[in-house]
């Protein structure tokens, strides 16, 4: 068999590491194409050289683009925090949906970077693929 295409639209479960609870919140994640990635790296790459990268708004993009919802997410009183996802028009990228500045803002910062590597990991070929 030949090479395999990449399926970044494939929503993919994940809960946080420390995340112990019986009833964990659920993010919901897919993957980013390879055009969005160049997208992304360019716009941090454009900041300076690889040494002054924004390393953390890498990440927060990565999630933004990434996340496509969450599950069993509580504010302090117990209530559900609803996710929300807006639409944008991007260079090269044209119209997406991209998690809200609202939404993004709700995580911890060492959240974002355990779902960005998820998104990262989810934009890539698996190693059951990878055999096929």
């Amino acid at each position: 068999m030949g090479l395999i295409a990449l399926s970044t639209d494939v929503v993919r479960e994940y809960s946080i590491k420390e995340d112990t609870s019986e009833d964990k919140t659920i993010f919901l994640l897919g993957g980013i194409d390879s055009i969005t990635r160049a997208y992304i790296d360019d716009k941090h790459m454009a900041q300076g050289s690889w040494d002054s990268i924004d390393i953390h708004d890498k990440f927060i993009d990565f999630v933004r683009f990434g996340l496509k919802g969450w599950r069993n997410f509580k504010d302090s009183s117990g209530n559900d925090v609803p996710f929300q996802a807006e639409e944008k028009t991007l260079p090269r990228l044209g119209k997406v949906t991209l998690a809200s500045e609202a939404s993004l803002k709700l995580l911890d910062l060492l959240w974002i970077v355990q779902l960005g590597n998820q998104v990262i990991e989810n934009s890539a070929l698996t190693d059951q693929d990878k055999k096929k």
